[in-house]
């Protein structure tokens, strides 16, 4: 995963293009087969499939009943290209943009996804790493197996630009959905990443046929110490969402919160800015 070192940038600061060097990145060998680059997402998916256990893979590569949304997704993406411009100068070609107000080596941003210490030891705090090196946000989930607070001092020196994807809890959830937003403030992260498509919890049918769970040792890191709101477990995932039923978002929480926010992404500023 990324390397440990200082990435020797300030904050927010856009660091200089990386040589990638993909000899390094290999899939285990198949018997006496030598090893295989990983030269592209379909490579790394691959090796994952090999590597990680049914459930966790499973996890993270399925989605909800027949996976049509799931499809839909990767056939949208599929469906941009990139158009090149041309006769214009390229000596200084740049992929350099600013994301809310925040120098970014790209137009990308890390999205968030859940309890990522299931492949990796390191999990979100590699990723953290990670993105600081190249210069593009993270965004931590709200489900992370790593604390927010861990994950932004993972960067040396805590470079790096972090964002936070919130759900927003109904009833007693809302204080906690508070209390996140606050933590993630002081943790230095300067923007939230709604959720609003997920008023219920996906009908994820292969998590039901694995009967998915959190692996021992892990947990949901952001809620230690809190005793989550009173509900009952969905989707064949006891014990990783024991609350989920009374964690689902009411349309009544998005008032407050659209008229400080223009997009569902949301600056954190320097004041309580959330109204619960």
């Amino acid at each position: 995963m990324a390397p440990d070192a200082d990435t020797g940038t300030e904050a927010g600061a856009v660091p200089p293009p990386l040589t990638f060097d993909p000899t390094h990145l290999t899939a285990p060998s198949d018997g006496d087969a030598p090893p295989r680059l990983l030269l592209n997402t379909a490579d790394w998916q691959a090796a994952a499939k090999a590597l990680l256990p049914r459930l966790v893979y499973d996890y993270y590569a399925a989605g909800a009943d027949d996976l049509v949304s799931l499809a839909a997704n990767a056939s949208a993406l599929a469906a941009h290209a990139l158009r090149p411009r041309v006769l214009v100068p390229v000596g200084g070609v740049s992929a350099a943009t600013s994301l809310l107000g925040v120098a970014a080596a790209a137009p990308i941003v890390v999205a968030p996804t859940a309890m990522q210490r299931m492949a990796h030891a390191d999990g979100e705090l590699a990723v953290a790493r990670a993105a600081a090196a190249v210069g593009v946000p993270m965004t931590l989930s709200t489900m992370s197996t790593s604390s927010l607070e861990a994950v932004a001092a993972a960067p040396a020196g805590s470079v790096g630009t972090r964002w936070f994807q919130l759900y927003v809890f109904r009833g007693a959830g809302r204080a906690m959905a508070e209390k996140l937003v606050r933590r993630a403030q002081a943790a230095g992260y300067t923007a939230l990443v709604l959720t609003v498509d997920a008023p219920v919890y996906g009908n994820r049918e292969t998590d039901v046929r694995n009967g998915f769970g959190l692996p021992a040792g892990l947990r949901l890191a952001n809620f230690v110490g809190d005793a989550p709101p009173a509900g009952g477990a969905s989707g064949g995932a006891a014990g990783v969402w024991p609350t989920w039923t009374s964690l689902r978002r009411a349309a009544a929480a998005w008032p407050p919160l659209a008229t400080r926010c223009s997009t569902l992404t949301c600056r954190l500023s320097a004041s309580p800015g959330f109204a619960p």
